[in-house]
């Protein structure tokens, strides 16, 4: 079931979305500052002037978030907003590895999360056209995934535009997110959103976008 958000998560509607898909490779290596913020998971333009320009909310009280686990090293979380069956904005974090408090050192280029972000905006010559964002960060789960519940933080990471619809426009440049999220153990819903959106990017793209590792090609979601 599908768990509607009201900061922690109340409701349940069931629905299939008609779209996402494999997304870019991960940006490893990236060199930023190791922060913890406490704010909600959100994302923020680099070359912009913080005094002008608002950081892009990518978790709320209106957004579903929802995260399959698999073991400790593959959990995959969904953050939706928008309309169940139009969405604006799907950002996934998939976590290729868990590190152990107290035993994992992390540094300026330490990745343990591929970030991906669909955004879809209407445009004159195309409907929903989309921009793919793309980078890596570093996660810390404070909760065991396996019980059903999560809560995490992101520390700051980069991402950046990697591939886009014709008509869309990015407006995010290099930026961070960062930030803390709670969501809810739904694997089936996840396995079906995303095979979902496998073909509504292909439509909008022009071609297939299948990549290897993340979140793994419309093959490997199909065998779920």
């Amino acid at each position: 079931m599908i768990v509607q958000r009201r900061r922690r998560v109340t409701g349940g509607a069931g629905f299939v979305l008609a779209a996402l898909a494999g997304l870019a490779g991960v940006l490893a290596g990236c060199s930023r500052p190791i922060l913890l913020d406490e704010g909600e998971l959100r994302l923020t333009r680099r070359d912009a002037d913080p005094q002008r320009s608002a950081p892009v909310v990518l978790f709320d009280d209106r957004t579903t978030a929802l995260y399959r686990f698999r073991d400790l090293n593959d959990v995959t979380i969904l953050f939706i907003q928008g309309p169940a069956d139009r969405p604006r904005r799907v950002t996934a974090l998939n976590l290729f590895w868990k590190p152990s408090a107290g035993a994992t050192p992390v540094d300026r280029t330490a990745t343990n999360t591929a970030i991906r972000c669909l955004a879809f905006r209407d445009s004159p010559d195309q409907r929903d056209a989309v921009g793919v964002y793309g980078g890596a960060g570093f996660m810390r789960l404070h909760s065991d995934p396996a019980l059903g519940r999560i809560t995490g933080t992101l520390l700051e990471s980069d991402v950046r535009l990697v591939d886009r619809s014709a008509g869309f426009v990015d407006g995010w440049g290099r930026a961070a997110v960062s930030g803390t999220f709670t969501a809810e153990r739904d694997d089936a819903a996840v396995t079906t959103i995303l095979r979902g959106l496998h073909p509504r990017l292909e439509e909008r793209l022009g071609y297939p976008r299948l990549v290897r590792g993340g979140f793994g090609t419309a093959d490997e979601e199909n065998r779920g």
